[in-house]
């Protein structure tokens, strides 16, 4: 004789399903808000749960799917309700992504207006333009040459791109000329810090492969806050940001 089908307790899948919930978002730094509903099935009472999540979870969804399928497997009324459950954190997943890649397509698209309209070709001299050629010899003579660069960015702010790559310049050379603790030396006499003279040589290389950049007037955060994305914008049209003939 076949047994009937217990009713799974109330208390218990509700357990299992907060359990589920718990094990997937913990990963998580930011959490977004749970709501949880009770509702009535042919006399048995199920619990449903949505999940936002406000990061991506793509990693994630197998995992959370595994734990669904034993839910189902051990809870087989309760299959239509976990499977709707799994659905919608799986779509919202797919929200969010659309949703962050769309606000990262309109960050590009702002940046990049801000670049072109910011270029300015007409030459421009200023006191310090000797210390974008001028070269060194010595260690001391680097410090005092990457301090009085620094000067000059605080001092003329319409060319302040072009002395902080020459600054990476001279630190990339640094680098592969001097050993580590030299190397470290000279970046605590400027006050720069490991990540900032890594950005400072990234911008040289970025402005050396794309020299129309050094044109642009716009403050050295804006380019250490979006350096990807000025990558990727450079990438995408290389005749114009590496033609220097005309504004074409």
């Amino acid at each position: 004789m076949l047994q009937k089908e217990k009713k799974p307790p109330v208390t218990h899948v509700y357990r299992l399903l907060s359990r589920v919930f718990v094990a997937t978002s913990r990963k998580f730094t930011v959490i977004g808000k749970i709501t949880f509903f009770k509702h009535v099935d042919n006399g048995i009472k199920h619990v449903v749960f949505r999940f936002f999540s406000y990061q991506k979870m793509a990693d994630m969804l197998t995992e959370v799917s595994q734990a669904f399928n034993t839910l189902c497997v051990k809870y087989p009324r309760l299959k239509s309700i976990l499977e709707r459950c799994y659905s919608e954190i799986r779509n919202s997943e797919l929200q969010v992504k659309e949703s962050a890649d769309e606000s990262q397509a309109q960050k590009k698209q702002k940046v990049r207006k801000v670049l072109e309209e910011s270029i300015d070709m007409r030459p421009l001299n200023t006191t310090f333009d000797s210390l974008l050629t001028e070269t060194v010899k010595t260690e001391d003579e680097l410090i005092a040459v990457l301090k009085r660069l620094t000067e000059a960015q605080a001092q003329d702010k319409k060319k302040i791109l072009s002395f902080a790559a020459r600054q990476g310049l001279l630190l990339k050379g640094a680098k592969e000329r001097f050993n580590a603790t030299m190397y470290k030396h000279v970046r605590n006499s400027c006050d720069f810090s490991s990540s900032y003279a890594n950005f400072l040589i990234s911008l040289y290389r970025l402005f050396e492969r794309y020299p129309r950049l050094n044109y642009c007037c716009v403050a050295l955060r804006f380019f250490c806050g979006n350096m990807k994305l000025i990558q990727q914008i450079c990438n995408e049209n290389q005749v114009f940001w590496t033609n220097l003939s005309s504004l074409n």
